[in-house]
């Protein structure tokens, strides 16, 4: 099976369609990209980490949290005798631009039989995702890196639609941090810039519904 081909199928297999995006008030009237989905950090490294998984089962490749790579580091019967992909979030904060508080989308009045009020809010986040190539030579490191490129690429479509607002390649660079892994493994480093959306629905209650109508005109006397 080619990489067009497992491409192909993991998209039919792996993951769920996305349904149709809600048509959103006030903040989308402006053009800003949405998320079609409400897919939150974990969801984008459970993604990647399943698209390099498979995309590159041909290298034995594994993908897992950084701090798992330390475990088997430092583990003496367990080696690293394959190529491995770790990952981590350097950093993760407000969208610039985008404000710290939530913003108000839409509000649904009366949306069940008590009467209630659903607000939805939305907020930005942008976080920085480093991902670490572990090989025992140095051509199978930029490899795997080449490859895990193209996947992210290849896949764009399929992890925007499935609640990613927007994510891409921002740099290459050395980590002294795992200078103790370059003692016997080539390691490369990269780190990509990802931006989600989450989405919080908050109840009004109807203040009538809680204390009464009786109760409600002794308060206002």
């Amino acid at each position: 099976m080619d990489d067009l081909e497992k491409l192909l199928y993991l998209e039919e297999n792996f993951f769920e369609k996305a349904p149709e995006p809600k048509k959103k008030t006030d903040i989308y009237a402006t053009g800003l990209q949405k998320a079609n989905g409400n897919a939150s950090l974990l969801d984008f490294l459970d993604m990647v980490s399943l698209i390099i998984t498979n995309t590159m089962d041909d290298m034995h490749v594994e993908c897992m949290p950084d701090e798992k790579a330390y475990v088997i580091k430092d583990d003496p019967v367990e080696a690293i005798n394959h190529p491995i992909v770790t990952f981590k979030v350097n950093d993760r904060r407000h969208k610039e631009n985008f404000g710290y508080k939530p913003k108000l989308i839409e509000s649904i009045q009366d949306i069940d039989a008590t009467g209630r009020t659903a607000f939805i809010y939305s907020e930005r986040y942008t976080s920085m995702i480093q991902f670490n190539i572990m090989a025992s030579e140095y051509r199978i490191a930029w490899t795997i890196m080449d490859r895990i490129e193209d996947a992210l690429l290849s896949y764009a479509e399929t992890i925007r639609g499935n609640g990613i607002v927007e994510y891409y390649f921002n740099r290459q660079y050395t980590d002294k941090y795992y200078d103790t892994f370059r003692n016997t493994l080539t390691v490369l480093n990269l780190e990509y810039c990802v931006e989600t959306e989450k989405i919080r629905v908050i109840f009004k209650e109807n203040i009538k519904d809680i204390i009464g109508d009786d109760d409600l005109l002794d308060s206002n006397k």
